[in-house]
């Protein structure tokens, strides 16, 4: 080096001169290379030049040769031919580099991280000296080291996936294959990997693979057939239906049944039963002929044919399942159900029909029905001029009515529903032949010899009506003319429907005898039977829209002492009227007209007991309970509604003595229960109870001479009725 050869020179000089010969005879000039001072140093070698601009420092003469206050290497003016110092910021040695960034200094300095070098001189070079881990340097994958310094070492460092044997549980595909975890075949065996069905590999380790596997029995036999699925190695076709697999029959409905890639009749093993009828489609609507079969296959063979064999009428096209049912008395769509009875009538194709309460023919147009056909009571006529009088249906002329007595006379007017003005009356009801006087007018009281023609007869008398049933009201077919008081059995009224009854006159209460009980023309509706099952709604039929329904509900009586009802039974429901069937025991036979007969239970056991329903429709009427039943002497138990009692008597050819009697007052048009039973030896004992089945109204016992008959017979006439007992039916 330079500052070697500076020093060797320096000390040959000074070898060359000897201080001792006395002092220097001149100063030291710096510049000339000559010893001028004889101190045995020229120039720069001179101490005395010592700091002088002349002289450069000379390194490695220990001197500050250029005055700088630094000696040797410590003066950069030595930069390049000293040794590195690693700490003074400069380039000592000349080779570029300064400090740590020099070579020479390795083992000195601070471990920098990228620049290949081991700075801190421990063996570890950049990212492989912990010094540098978490400045930015990747994981080193196997150094046992966190280089990237997330905490993480080696694999168990997401940076190692790709380099690293497979972790079964850590979610992350640690051998760089694709797959993650169990996916990963590196993972069979694992403790963490349950079986997956499906893959050809034994993930859990147990040595069964797939379906072997019995983790797998959800997955490859879901539906439970016994046939595992085809996509995971078995031979089921269709893991999601138990009925298709391998085992199945083929059957039509376009399905492999049994997984052999064949359908239907294209499979030699089809199940011929499965065969579909079908049927003669003629008038070709979709539906064929119940009765005809063309032919049996799997699917539709050709035209003119179908599998639905419901059509009623397969020559009409317009008959069919499911075809609009219309008004036209044809069973349209084939459920058997026509016109109205079919709750699907197309109700456009109905006709109104117009309720006709005076039964007249005539209807109400302000009440109507839309209906294939009419229903009870109603008419296809909606123009009633008064739908409650019978008499007056069509438009009629009308006649000023003066006098206000409800008839009227002199010139017509109309012929329409509605008077022209107040005071007009229908012309049909008769001529007033005293228009100014009210007293006069057809059918008015007569006044024997007022020489007035009272009621326009053309005559000055009475007519008075005889009055057989004594109800007030006179029969208008049996009438005579007097000017002199009533005769007896006579009255002015002659407006009686029916003079042989009492209870039959002008306003009486309807009984539900089927009788016009009031005189107007009409029976009430809950007397009249519509479905015809013989039975009315006010004799207990509970829907008399139901021929099939015409009993009263059980409940009705259905609470008496013994809590039970006998199974024997009768109906009588005319008045004396019997029922006409052979003679069998056990039913009730006819023996003589009038009377029934039963045959069990003989009233030779204690407790024996017998029952029926009664209503007592009029006055007179009676009914009877024998018992000992012999027709010419029979011991019975009565219900009369005029006795004020209800009795037992002897009825020797239907005589009657009276034994014992309770009083009771039983009402007409309501229904009584009576019961007899046998007490023994020559005793019975008979009970009434009222509509409600509980309450007693008479207890009635008799002892007679000799019990001969057994056996029971019950009677009803004079408008009494007696009702079917014993069964809910």
């Amino acid at each position: 080096m330079r500052w070697l050869g500076l020093t060797a020179t320096i000390f040959l000089l000074a070898c060359g001169t000897d201080s001792s010969k006395g002092p220097a005879v001149a100063d030291e000039i710096c510049d000339n290379l000559e010893d001028d001072d004889g101190d045995g140093f020229a120039d720069c070698a001179d101490d005395d030049c010592a700091g002088t601009p002349a002289c450069p420092e000379i390194c490695g003469d220990a001197s500050d040769n250029d005055g700088d206050g630094a000696v040797d290497c410590d003066d950069t003016d030595c930069d390049g031919f000293c040794p590195e110092v690693c700490d003074d910021g400069r380039d000592n040695d000349g080779d570029g580099s300064t400090d740590c960034d020099d070579i020479d200094c390795n083992g000195f300095c601070p471990e920098i991280c990228d620049d290949g070098r081991d700075n801190d001189g421990d063996g570890r070079l950049d990212c492989a000296d912990e010094d540098c881990w978490g400045e930015g340097c990747a994981e080193a994958c196997g150094d046992d080291a966190d280089n990237d310094g997330d905490g993480l070492l080696d694999c168990d460092d997401p940076d190692c996936d790709g380099v690293c044997d497979e972790a079964c549980d850590d979610g992350r595909d640690n051998d760089g294959d694709g797959r993650v975890d169990c996916e990963d075949a590196d993972c069979d065996g694992s403790s963490t990997c349950p079986e997956t069905c499906g893959d050809l590999r034994d993930n859990d380790g147990d040595g069964r693979v797939d379906c072997e596997d019995f983790d797998c029995n959800d997955a490859c036999d879901a539906d439970r057939d016994g046939y595992d699925a085809a996509a995971l190695g078995g031979e089921d076709c269709d893991d999601t239906n138990a009925a298709i697999n391998p085992g199945e029959d083929e059957v039509c409905d376009g399905i492999d049944n049994n997984c052999n890639t064949l359908i239907d009749q294209d499979d030699p093993l089809l199940d011929l039963l499965s065969l579909l009828p079908w049927h003669e489609d003629a008038d070709d609507d979709g539906f064929g002929h119940p009765d005809v079969i063309v032919e049996y296959a799997c699917s539709l063979p050709g035209p003119g044919l179908s599998s639905d064999p419901r059509d009623c009428d397969d020559l009409d096209d317009a008959i069919f399942p499911g075809a609009p049912e219309v008004c036209d008395g044809i069973d349209n769509d084939c459920d058997a159900l026509t016109d109205d009875e079919d709750d699907s009538l197309d109700v456009t194709t109905t006709r109104p029909w117009y309720a006709d309460a005076d039964a007249d023919g005539f209807g109400d147009d302000a009440i109507a029905v839309e209906a294939c056909a009419p229903p009870e009571g109603f008419v296809a006529d909606g123009s009633d001029c008064d739908d409650t009088d019978p008499s007056f249906s069509l438009p009629e002329l009308w006649v000023a009515d003066t006098d206000g007595d409800g008839f009227g006379a002199g010139a017509p007017e109309g012929p329409s529903c509605e008077p022209p003005a107040d005071g007009w009356v229908r012309e049909v009801l008769g001529e007033d032949c005293g228009t100014e006087d009210p007293a006069i007018y057809p059918g008015a009281p007569e006044l024997c010899g007022d020489r007035i023609d009272s009621d326009c007869d053309g005559e000055d008398a009475l007519t008075w009506f005889r009055d057989s049933d004594g109800d007030g009201f006179g029969d208008p077919r049996d009438a005579i003319v007097d000017c002199d008081a009533a005769p007896d059995g006579y009255v002015s009224d002659s407006l009686d429907c029916d003079d042989s009854s009492a209870l039959i006159y002008p306003d009486a209460e309807e009984l539900c005898d089927r009788r016009d009980g009031n005189c107007d023309g009409a029976l009430p509706p809950d007397e009249r039977d519509l479905d015809g099952d013989g039975v009315t709604p006010c004799e207990g039929d509970p829907d008399d829209a139901d021929p099939e329904v015409f009993r009263p509900p059980c409940e009705t009586l259905d609470d008496f002492e013994d809590g039970v009802w006998p199974n024997d039974r009768w109906t009588l429901r005319e008045p004396g009227g019997a029922l006409s069937m052979d003679c069998f025991e056990g039913e009730w036979c006819l023996e003589d007209p009038g009377w029934n007969y039963q045959t069990r239970p003989e009233f030779g056991e204690p407790g024996n007991t017998i029952s029926a329903r009664v209503r007592p429709n009029t006055l007179e009427g009676r009914a009877y309970i024998g018992f000992d039943a012999d027709i010419f002497g029979t011991k019975s138990f009565v219900l009369a509604a005029n006795s004020g009692e209800v009795q037992f008597q002897d009825n020797p050819g239907y005589g009657s003595v009276v034994l014992e009697t309770a009083p009771v007052e039983l009402e007409p048009g309501t229904w009584y229960l009576v019961e007899v039973q046998y007490i023994g030896g020559d005793s019975m004992e008979g009970r009434v109870f009222e509509e409600d089945g509980v309450t007693l109204v008479a207890l009635l016992r008799h002892t007679y001479d000799e019990l001969t008959g057994g056996g029971a017979a019950v009677r009803a006439f004079g408008g009494n009725t007696l009702d079917a007992m014993g069964v809910c039916y």
